[in-house]
């Protein structure tokens, strides 16, 4: 009974994923690069799980010549998720550049060292799907070698990405905290919670090292599968608004202000001239402030703004910001009793999670415990 019901899950998921396809594909958007590469997402994913659905009813039993083929372009997975996340967090839209190539060459190569296995003779594929291991004639030595290792650089190939996509996710999260003052789903730590969850799954599926027992895993897989479907059609890129251009000068902040480009005097002006903006024009109640506005507030470039924050007041921007908020949210739940939620977006914050935890940053404690403490 679990197998059937199993077989009926990835069977779903595989449908699921070709609509998302359709979706994708045919969905309006003025900036298309990042769906290019969700759909590619989704079509590896809708072969991994109709070779899963093939498998296991019995499919590639009556027609062997066939096994091998719905996972034959899988290893571009990989490399897909990867420039998906890429066009999610660039300022620019992606163009297919030649530093690009070797992201592809490398699952290209691994396609290549598994097409002699796809290409072998059905009984050499069937034999090889039943592990036949102990029949000398049962299965071409060179091709079960090179399948083999197919499937262990698939492995590293996906750790590969893994650990280049965590990398890019952290150096995401720290540039746009130069950037913005309210963050909300431009952290993408979402996307990070699930490429962890979808590769760990389909490296332990596509490893021959790895053997384990799928009797209940086909609800990790839905939750999985559905989850990120749901989170990526949701997700805009970052950096494309409406209202507000982002510029390349903005988002290389942290880059540029590595370099001194002002003399101490000239920082120490900048910082006054923020401080003023700050305690009192407010600025920081503006919830969709950025530096590009605050640069044209106080008249100063993005980058040297950046940099008389980093070296005088010592803070990045989204943490000044948050700072100067707490600092008022302190006093009015002091002097007031107006609720929590309400001072919270008084002073600029958009949620009660971001409040509470900017609020617990800054001062070590709860709202709730600062203004009874108080």
């Amino acid at each position: 009974m679990p197998s059937v019901i199993s077989t009926f899950a990835y069977s779903a998921l595989f449908f699921h994923a070709v609509f998302m396809i359709i979706l994708l594909v045919t969905k309006d958007d003025e900036r298309r690069d990042h769906l290019i590469f969700l759909s590619g997402v989704f079509v590896t994913t809708a072969m991994w799980y109709l070779n899963l659905t093939l498998t296991k009813t019995g499919f590639f039993e009556n027609y062997p010549a066939l096994i091998g083929w719905p996972t034959f372009l899988v290893p571009l997975f990989a490399p897909t998720i990867f420039f998906y996340i890429h066009t999610l967090s660039t300022t620019r839209k992606w163009h297919f550049k030649n530093h690009s190539y070797f992201h592809w060459i490398a699952g290209l190569a691994v396609i290549l060292m598994d097409l002699p296995h796809v290409l072998s003779p059905a009984e050499s594929k069937l034999a090889n799907l039943h592990m036949i291991t102990d029949q000398p004639h049962s299965l071409d030595p060179v091709i079960a070698e090179l399948s083999y290792y197919s499937n262990v650089c698939t492995v590293l190939l996906f750790g590969f990405y893994l650990v280049l996509t965590i990398k890019r996710l952290h150096q995401h999260g720290d540039r746009i905290q130069h950037v913005y003052s309210n963050l909300g789903d431009r952290t993408l730590k979402w996307i990070q919670v699930y490429v962890l969850f979808v590769v760990s799954l389909l490296a332990l599926g596509i490893s021959n090292l790895l053997q384990y027992s799928d009797q209940y895993n086909w609800i990790l897989h839905i939750i999985c599968v559905t989850g990120f479907s749901i989170m990526s059609l949701r997700q805009k890129p970052v950096f494309e608004i409406s209202n507000e251009k982002i510029t390349t000068e903005q988002v290389e902040t942290t880059e540029k202000a590595k370099k001194k480009h002002l003399s101490p005097e000239r920082r120490a002006l900048i910082a006054g001239k923020l401080r003023t903006a700050f305690e009192k024009d407010h600025l920081y109640r503006d919830p969709d402030l950025t530096l590009r506005k605050l640069s044209d507030a106080v008249g100063f470039s993005t980058h040297h703004i950046s940099e008389a924050l980093r070296d005088d007041i010592n803070m990045n921007f989204y943490d000044y910001v948050n700072k100067c908020r707490i600092n008022e949210a302190c006093d009015l739940l002091i002097s007031t009793d107006t609720p929590t939620i309400d001072i919270a977006f008084e002073v600029g914050f958009n949620s009660r999670s971001t409040f509470s935890t900017a609020f617990k940053k800054h001062q070590n404690t709860t709202p709730a415990a600062y203004r009874k403490g108080a």
